[in-house]
């Protein structure tokens, strides 16, 4: 889940990149368009995709291309350059240099986008985290001075926003999330205590938008007891610490999941839509592990999600289904279920309640909703280039609410 550009207006021809926002807008102008006098209206907003995963586009204006020449529009404008839409996720390395008068550092100015897909399989696998999308932490060139020394790891969001918590939650911090350094300690000890401060802080709170982390560090306590404010002076932890992936991870995703629905709030706040089926198919020629979804919090700060199950696929010219798996039902592969956050919630009517100013309860707090949408898939290290293609849904029909005035003409 990262910020997206917005995309210029698509000139005659042109080839559109199919991220959230321009299909979500796409929806918004067909369904404006239809016949006012019909009963209700068969809706389709798209959730990821439809797109190759070796697609190209524009980075400026958004259109798919094969090269920069693509990107130049008819008043010579040049919207590109043409590169990958998906982009690959980045291992974080920061430098390392703790003691007493400099005892902390952050992430505050390291782009963390993309790495909440991560976070997501790892809350919500079922038994043991898809292989390429586990988390691996080092720290290189270690040195330790004056142990024992404790650490202390504090993980948020830069956005305020915790998949799975409604707005205004406060994280509890786990025990793990502070150890110490003794005499004889590793870098991998120190990156150990870390990692597992992550995957206890995702299980207790849920995965952070954008997240941000703070180390701090301080004289451990054997350390105070035995020797004067001066000698603790001398204690140091340095190291370059670096956190990657797996394998190769390409993510995409949007900020403005709400934006093409809010276009049309008339629309759709004269509609009853209930029950909208979340479903897609894809394909792809490699085994990847797949893992994404979409995040919504109303005016009132309630959470709603609708996400794809952490998952492996195999490579091959069989197509994947995407959807919902009912209690008990025996499944075969190769299947991405659909869960939703909290159980039970009706995502699709929660995210244009959202869009639309409702909320499920409560008193508002914020002037609209908010919604982030993304998704991430990782597999080998190319060459091979990865390919394959994917699309998700929600879909089905929304019946005009009895009582409201024809709901198609005012919108034009």
């Amino acid at each position: 889940m990262t910020s997206m550009s917005s995309h210029r207006p698509t000139r005659p021809g042109s080839r559109r990149s199919p991220s959230t926002s321009v299909f979500v807008v796409g929806l918004a102008a067909l369904i404006w368009s239809c016949d006012s006098e019909q009963a209700g209206y068969e809706v389709t907003i798209p959730l990821v995709g439809p797109m190759e995963l070796d697609q190209t586009s524009c980075e400026g204006s958004g259109d798919v291309c094969d090269t920069d020449e693509d990107c130049i529009d008819e008043d010579g404008f040049f919207g590109g350059p043409c590169t990958k839409t998906m982009e690959a996720l980045a291992p974080i390395t920061v430098p390392v240099s703790l003691s007493p008068s400099n005892p902390s550092f952050t992430l505050d100015f390291v782009d963390t986008s993309g790495w909440t897909n991560l976070f997501l399989a790892q809350q919500l696998a079922q038994g043991s985290v898809p292989p390429g999308a586990r988390i691996n932490m080092t720290m290189d060139g270690f040195s330790l001075q004056g142990a024992p020394v404790t650490i202390e790891a504090r993980f948020s969001s830069k956005r305020g926003l915790v998949v799975g918590q409604d707005l205004g939650y406060q994280p509890v911090a786990p025990s793990s999330c502070t150890f110490t350094l003794d005499v004889g300690a590793t870098g991998q000890d120190f990156a150990d205590g870390i990692n597992t401060c992550l995957s206890d802080w995702i299980a207790q709170n849920g995965s952070p938008v954008d997240f941000n982390m703070q180390v701090i560090s301080s004289a451990g306590a054997a350390a105070k007891a035995a020797f004067g404010p001066k000698q603790l002076e001398q204690y140091s932890v340095s190291g370059e610490w670096n956190m990657s992936s797996d394998s190769q991870c390409d993510f995409d995703g949007t900020d403005d999941l709400l934006e093409a629905v809010r276009e049309g709030e008339g629309f759709f706040a004269q509609l009853a839509c209930e029950s909208l089926t979340l479903q897609g198919t894809g394909q792809t020629d490699q085994d990847i592990d797949i893992v994404g979804g979409a995040a919504i919090w109303d005016r009132c700060g309630n959470f709603s999600g609708g996400i794809l199950s952490p998952t492996s696929l195999p490579g091959g010219p069989d197509t994947f289904e995407v959807r919902v798996v009912e209690s008990g039902e025996v499944v075969a592969d190769p299947l991405v279920p659909v869960v939703f956050i909290p159980e039970g919630v009706d995502f699709a009517a929660s995210l244009l309640g959202a869009a639309t100013g409702k909320c499920l309860s409560g008193t508002p707090i914020s002037p609209d909703g908010l919604g982030v949408a993304g998704w991430m898939h990782c597999g080998p290290e190319p060459p091979p280039t990865r390919t394959g293609s994917i699309t998700v849904n929600a879909s089905g029909f929304c019946s005009v609410a009895p009582g409201s005035e024809s709901a198609g003409g005012s919108g034009q």
